[in-house]
């Protein structure tokens, strides 16, 4: 053996044993990184996100794809494109994971698939399709296969499968678990009978929106509506038709606004409705609508015969004089409910 051989030989260890730290490091900060996100993070759409551009930008990826399958063999494909595909490289990619996870879950077809795409618009700025290169991990639950992460492109050493299943499985937790913050959220921030905002939440988004309104000098609004014989309803067929037909009218007064706007239960039997962007006179205007809509409804109770139920409605408009924050303006809204009920009820007050 000569003197570089015996050298080299020496070195060896020593070299593949550094390169393996390395490896290690790189390893434990991409763990780090991902289970930062979501600290830093809000939203299922945006958690997803940020993983799947992380792990394509780590690996250098085109694109990096995560694919979980729920409790009725649904399946919902998330693409991140770290560089534009053309329409017909990115559904090759969707195929191609799709046929990978059936194989893995030993399956035939899927229930429902649902796409979300995340990054540039397919055949967007210089599309280009994917490298030949295509590396996947699947997500065990026990023996069960939950899901699949995905890189298409992308530069992965021979024996990167078990790291590329850790980190398939990190993915899956990670958004995962954002789903279930949003939906936990969701359900925290709606009325459990009526589906519409509760009223803290909707207190609190009217105070943020009196603020955008008057740093922005826009003009914003509110209805309140009150429902006029609920209690009637309610002692004459019960409290389930009471709660059927405060369901039912929140339903057609939310069908009444745009997207913009918010309609949150605000009492027993009132709803808080914030019209952005609109002034008073706009505001009559969607009030009246939704009287009508409400007088025109016959509210099925099941065995029982329908009934009828009208509504009062109360405006006010964050430009009036007289109104000092957020309370002000509901309190204004609530006074002119009053003077319609007062009036004769099922009327715009």
């Amino acid at each position: 053996m000569t003197m570089v051989e015996a050298m080299l030989s020496f070195d060896a260890p020593f070299s593949w044993r550094k390169h393996e730290r390395a490896r290690q490091l790189q390893e434990s900060a991409l763990l780090g990184a991902l289970a930062r996100i979501p600290r830093e993070v809000e939203g299922f759409e945006a958690t997803a996100g940020a993983v799947l551009g992380e792990l394509a930008s780590n690996f250098d990826a085109e694109a990096a794809v995560l694919a979980l399958v729920d409790e009725h063999d649904g399946v919902e494909v998330i693409t991140l494109q770290r560089r534009p595909l053309t329409s017909d490289a990115l559904a090759a990619l969707h195929q191609q994971v799709l046929e990978t996870l059936l194989c893995e879950r030993r399956m035939v077809r899927f229930g429902e698939v649902t796409v979300l795409n995340l990054g540039p618009a397919a055949d967007s700025v210089a599309s280009s399709s994917p490298r030949s290169s295509f590396h996947s991990a699947p997500v065990h639950v026990g023996e069960r296969v939950i899901g699949m992460l995905a890189l298409a492109g992308g530069e992965l050493a021979a024996d990167a499968g078990p790291w590329l299943e850790t980190l398939a499985h990190q993915a899956q937790l990670v958004c995962e678990h954002a789903r279930l913050s949003e939906r936990v959220r969701a359900l925290s921030i709606r009325d459990g009978l009526t589906g519409a905002f509760t009223r803290r939440h909707i207190v609190e988004k009217l105070a943020m929106e009196l603020e955008r309104a008057r740093r922005h000098h826009t003009p914003l609004s509110v209805v309140v509506f009150d429902l006029d014989e609920l209690a009637t309803i309610n002692r004459a067929h019960g409290t389930a038709a009471g709660s059927a037909v405060l369901r039912e009218a929140a339903r057609r007064l939310a069908e009444n606004l745009r997207g913009s706007d918010a309609i949150g239960r605000f009492g027993d039997d009132s709803f808080l409705v914030i019209l952005p962007h609109t002034p008073e006179a706009g505001a009559r205007v969607v009030a009246e609508r939704g009287r009508a809509l409400i007088e025109g409804t016959l509210f099925e109770l099941g065995a029982e015969a329908p009934v009828r139920c009208t509504v009062s409605a109360g405006v006010a408009s964050a430009s009036s004089p007289r109104v000092h924050g957020s309370a002000g303006l509901v309190c204004e809204a609530e006074q002119a409910v009053q003077q319609a009920k007062q009036a004769g009820r099922n009327r715009v007050g």
